[in-house]
């Protein structure tokens, strides 16, 4: 008898833990406009990245806003924390560069429009258009990208 005890007290833990991982949709997300000291850097209109996106207070996302951008020799990532970054107001986010050595940067940016405005743990996709102010630590390199994501799975329990 103790061993079913035993079997039910574990599914329900597991199935707890499934149902509250992290949500997180990814994809990929393209430049659309940028300033002209962006190109010193290397920045382009048309560069195409890797998205990973992470929006507060859904699952177990916390209330923490994170989206991230993969290239084969570098990648961004930006944390709000706490909030969410949807709106037509900038907000000052942490942000942090990997490439040929690492450094965080205060940088601010948004995320308008993006639809759907609200997303749920169940939303499918996300389209987003985002403008990324002194990118990098580069005073003065504003960068627009326009994006689409679709949900990543739960993970097996």
């Amino acid at each position: 008898m103790k061993r079913f005890t035993y079997a039910a007290i574990a599914i329900g833990l597991l199935s707890s833990a499934a149902s509250s991982a992290q949500v997180e949709w990814r994809g990929g997300l393209c430049i659309t406009a940028q300033t002209p000291v962006c190109a010193d850097d290397g920045w382009a209109v048309g560069q195409c990245y890797l998205l990973r996106y992470l929006p507060a207070n859904i699952g177990d996302n916390g209330n923490k806003t994170r989206l991230t951008f993969l290239a084969q020799h570098f990648a961004e990532q930006f944390t709000l924390d706490p909030g969410n970054l949807v709106g037509t107001t900038f907000q000052a986010v942490q942000g942090t560069s990997i490439g040929r050595f690492g450094f965080q940067s205060p940088v601010t940016m948004r995320i308008w429009p993006q639809s759907p405005q609200s997303p749920t743990e169940t939303t499918r996709s996300i389209t987003l258009q985002t403008r990324i102010r002194d990118i990098s630590g580069l005073i003065g390199c504003d960068i627009d990208f326009q994006g689409a994501a679709v949900l990543m799975p739960a993970p097996a329990p």
